[in-house]
């Protein structure tokens, strides 16, 4: 049996990178505490960063495969 990292990959890059962009979205829109605004942008920041961290990931280098 192979199993390979690329399920991860493509799960961070359709569900985590967006969930972590749209909860930055929202502590910004929430109430008007300078500390939620500033933890709303660096994880909007975070997540901008690693989706593209994971897309380069997927699209230059083949999958590691491991067989169990």
């Amino acid at each position: 049996m192979l199993i390979t990292d690329q399920p991860g990959r493509i799960f961070a890059i359709i569900i985590l990178s967006p969930s972590l962009f749209v909860g930055g979205i929202l502590l910004i829109n929430s109430n008007n505490v300078k500390l939620r605004k500033t933890i709303g942008f660096i994880l909007m920041i975070i997540s901008i960063i690693f989706f593209f961290y994971e897309l380069f990931w997927v699209i230059n280098y083949p999958p590691k495969m491991v067989c169990l």
